[in-house]
Parts: structure tokens; C-alpha cells; sequence
């Protein structure tokens, strides 16, 4: 990442490792980034993540999502591509990812007309092109539908979920409505809730 980001870098690690010693093992850490929306920036964005989780000994991060880049006149192949680019980007850290949807993710047309839904990834899609490689090696349960997921810390026993906020019919404008279906409920409750113990 460029130089002029050492210091603050730096003083970050400085003050996680501050707050990870006082706390000992009633403290925990995870990392957090979101919209990196694929322009240049997120290959440095990807290194100045790995150099604090890694210093720092933090064992996830969330990425929250909004990797695509566009102002709502991306084609399905520019999508895939930016989804692919910022991947790419993160791969060391790729078994430590947990990764959500953004709405701008599978949906990122607002063009109206016909052409609207051409322009946005189905659920298969949307499986294959953002969630299929998050499965691959990694500690997440994944929900019935693939899209939203759980992964335990042992050591501090927390439970992280990641939830699909986009979860919506594919004929649903995503960029204008977020909720939750039934489904994806039933599982938070009855799966993703039901951690080993009291102590968690």
C-alpha cells in the first residue's frame, strides 16, 4: 500500500494490540471493510488489511459487500468482472473472508424497461459468481440457500452470522428493497442462534 498510509497503519496495529493485550482472552478482534466498489484502490486497500490482521493476529473479516463498481449501467459481464477483480485482489486472505452481498452486487441497473433485469445476475448466478468460491476451504456454515452463513471463534466463543440482506425475488428491484425471507428467518432462529452453550 502507498507510503504515505504507514503511520496511520501503523499507530492502528499499535492501538488493536494495545486493546488485545489489556483484554486477554475476554477480548477477540475481526476485521471489516465494505463498498470497495473494484477501482484501483482496493488492491491497497486489500494490502493494508493483511498487514493488520496478520500483526495483529485477527483470524476473520467481514466484507461487507458492494464490490461492483457503476452507476446503474453495468452489463452482467462487468459485473462478474468486478466481482472477480476484487476476489482477486483479497485472495490471501481468502480463508479468513466472510463475506455478505451488497445490493449493489447482483443488481446494479436502474435503467427501467426490458433491459433492467438483463442487466442483473440471477440467484444462480449470484451463488456461483459471489458465493461458490467463499465456500471453498474455508469455516463457514452456509444456510439452505447458500447465501447467508455462520462461522464459530472457538477460542472466545463467539458466533459471527453473516445474513443476506438482499433476499429478495429475482424480479425485485434489490438497489430499492432490502428484507429477509422466511427461510433465511427460520434458519437465524433455529440454526445460526443455537449456540453450543450459555457461555457464548
Amino acid at each position: 500500500f502507498p507510503a504515505y498510509w504507514n503511520d496511520e497503519v501503523n499507530d492502528t496495529i499499535t492501538k488493536v494490540q494495545a486493546l488485545q493485550a489489556a483484554g486477554g482472552n475476554n477480548t477477540t478482534s475481526v476485521g471489516f471493510i465494505t463498498d470497495v466498489h473494484a477501482n484501483t484502490r482496493e488492491i491497497y486497500s486489500a494490502k493494508m488489511l493483511e498487514k493488520i490482521m496478520n500483526d495483529c493476529e485477527i483470524p476473520y473479516y467481514f466484507d461487507g459487500g458492494d464490490v461492483v463498481r457503476g452507476a446503474g449501467l453495468e452489463t452482467k459481464a462487468n459485473l462478474i468482472y468486478y466481482i472477480d477483480k476484487e476476489r482477486n485482489a483479497f485472495a490471501s486472505l481468502h480463508d479468513r473472508c466472510m463475506r455478505v452481498i451488497g445490493n449493489h452486487d447482483p443488481a446494479y441497473s436502474e435503467l427501467g424497461g426490458t433491459s433492467y433485469y438483463e442487466q442483473n445476475l440471477t440467484i444462480e448466478e449470484t451463488y456461483h459468481e459471489f458465493f461458490r468460491p467463499s465456500a471453498r476451504g474455508t469455516d463457514l456454515v452456509w444456510g439452505d440457500e447458500g447465501r447467508y452463513f455462520y462461522v464459530d471463534d472457538q477460542a472466545h466463543r463467539i458466533r459471527y452470522i453473516g445474513l443476506d440482506s438482499t433476499d429478495t425475488p429475482y424480479n425485485v428491484n434489490k438497489m430499492r428493497l432490502f428484507c429477509f425471507r422466511q427461510t433465511q428467518i427460520n434458519w437465524l432462529a433455529n440454526v445460526a442462534l443455537n449456540v453450543p452453550d450459555s457461555t457464548w
